[in-house]
This record gives C-alpha cells, sequence and structure tokens, in this order.
C-alpha cells in the first residue's frame, strides 16, 4: 500500500522560489514606477506639468510598464507550476500526455504543453523529462533513494503476461488486455 504521507514533488522549489521573488520584486518596483511615470503622463494631459516632460514620462513608463508586465506573467506562471505537479505526481503510468495536462488546466493540449515547456526551459522542474516530437509528453523518472512509493516498477499483469510500467503502490489498466495491473513495492 503507498504511504499516503508521501509528498510527490517534482518542483525544483530552490529555482521556483528565487523565480517567485523575482517576479514579486519586479511587480513592486514596476508597478511603483509605472503609477509614477503613469501619473506624470496624466498630468501633463490635465495641464498640471508642462508638456515639454511628456516624452520623458513616455520613454520612463514604457519599461516600468514592462517590468510590471514581466513580474506578473512570471508570477502567473509559477502558481500554474504547482498545478501541473498534481498532475504529474498523480500519473500512474509515468508518461503524462498532452490531453492529461490540459484536462487538469483546461487549456487546450498545444497551449499546455507550450506552457509546460516554457516551464522545463526555466528549470521549474526536475525528476521528469519533457518529450518532444512524435509522442510528446512528461516522462517521469524513477524514484530517488528513500522515496519509497514515488517510483515506478515494471509489473506483470496476471490476465495476459503483459509488461507495464505503474507507479509502485499503484495500479493502471493493461495496455493489452484491460486487466488491473498492481505496482507494489520491490
Amino acid at each position: 500500500m503507498a504511504n499516503s504521507k508521501v509528498k510527490v514533488s517534482y518542483v525544483n522549489e530552490g529555482i521556483v522560489s528565487s523565480n517567485f521573488t523575482k517576479a514579486k520584486v519586479q511587480r513592486i518596483i514596476g508597478g511603483i514606477l509605472t503609477f509614477f511615470f503613469g501619473f506624470g503622463v496624466c498630468a501633463v494631459i490635465a495641464g498640471e506639468i508642462e508638456v515639454k516632460h511628456l516624452p520623458l514620462y513616455i520613454i520612463c513608463l514604457a519599461p516600468s510598464a514592462f517590468l510590471l508586465w514581466c513580474g506578473i506573467r512570471t508570477g502567473g506562471l509559477i502558481k500554474r507550476v504547482h498545478k501541473y505537479n498534481e498532475v504529474i505526481a498523480k500519473d500512474r503510468d509515468g508518461i503524462v500526455t498532452p490531453e492529461e495536462l490540459s484536462k487538469a488546466t483546461g487549456k487546450p493540449p498545444i497551449k499546455a504543453m507550450e506552457e509546460i515547456d516554457r516551464m522545463f526551459r526555466k528549470g521549474y522542474f526536475h525528476n521528469c523529462t519533457l518529450q518532444k516530437g512524435k509522442n510528446p509528453g512528461v516522462l517521469i523518472d524513477e524514484a530517488l533513494d528513500g522515496e519509497k512509493g514515488i517510483g515506478f516498477v515494471d509489473a506483470v499483469c496476471k490476465n495476459c503476461g503483459a509488461t507495464a510500467h505503474v507507479r509502485a503502490g499503484g495500479r493502471i489498466k493493461c495496455p493489452s488486455c484491460g486487466g488491473i495491473v498492481y505496482g507494489k513495492y520491490k
């Protein structure tokens, strides 16, 4: 039986944490600067500040708004990392398909794959690999030592003798006959 107290995570917490902090700083600084320079543009339009200062405010407004946008975008991506981790952690056969990602996130399969590709390029996941090409998906690596119940085992179907890759302590339908294959701990 699987140990229910084991928290399965494929998130690279160090990288995610540092990027979350970076995104937070970008949102704060970008927000303050965007407010300040946006207020300057509005003051010029209202006639409170001379029109000759308008180009300066607009030139400064653009990068500050971009900094704010980057912080918001990165923060949102990081929040969705944990949603993808839930899907990967609950997978039973070691291969998370674009359709499984789509179902869990509500995005079309192609968009879910594009988003998770961006997450992999940023290093947000470990102990799994993104497979592109003919059969795209997330391939889950074997568990590290001491992670009983997280890794995968090759199990034999009692009905037909086919071998299936199953999460230790889990079960799946046999790819050959449809019977139940149990992943026993070794």
